[in-house]
């Protein structure tokens, strides 16, 4: 794979023969919503999902020395909810690390009462720059510049 990701104020090269895919195949239910964050460099990768619902599930994982490695499931995303685009946190028990915000696109989607259902859903995409560590069989490693995605996502209908 490879191409950049342009921003407004910067671009991106990207370079890898390693790399995963974002799914979500069939319908997904109401009042669900979830965190996800997949990023990236030369020597990683990591990918962290929290869905929150009626279909609850979480995973997080980090591609180290060619294999990934299922770390704590435990993760938190942490944010001033009064500034989404602000600084971001992403902790557990083998996790501590810091995302910046470098570009972003919400979405809302709200459809009025249509044959007894109500949609609304509210989407950010956020393309991101993720610093910190991570534990490894009780050792903790720097991950240096990561590069990649994150989504929050509401929905009910």
């Amino acid at each position: 794979m490879s191409g950049q990701i342009r921003t407004k104020n910067n671009h991106y090269p990207i370079k890898s023969d390693t790399t995963y895919l974002d799914h979500c195949f069939g319908d997904i239910p109401g009042k669900t919503a979830w965190h996800w964050l997949a990023v990236q460099n030369k020597d990683f990768m990591l990918s962290s999902l929290i869905n929150y619902g009626s279909h609850s599930q979480k995973y997080t994982q980090f591609f180290f020395n060619n294999r990934w490695v299922r770390l704590n499931q435990d993760v938190s995303f942490e944010y001033d909810i009064n500034h989404i685009t602000g600084p971001w946190k992403l902790t557990s028990p083998d996790l501590d690390l810091s995302i910046s915000i470098i570009a972003y696109r919400k979405k809302i989607t709200t459809i009025p009462p249509l044959f007894g259902f109500f949609h609304n859903t509210t989407h950010w995409e956020f393309l991101t720059e993720v610093t910190g560590s991570v534990k490894i069989d009780n050792e903790w490693y720097d991950t240096g510049v990561m590069i990649g995605v994150m989504e929050e996502h509401y929905g009910k209908w």
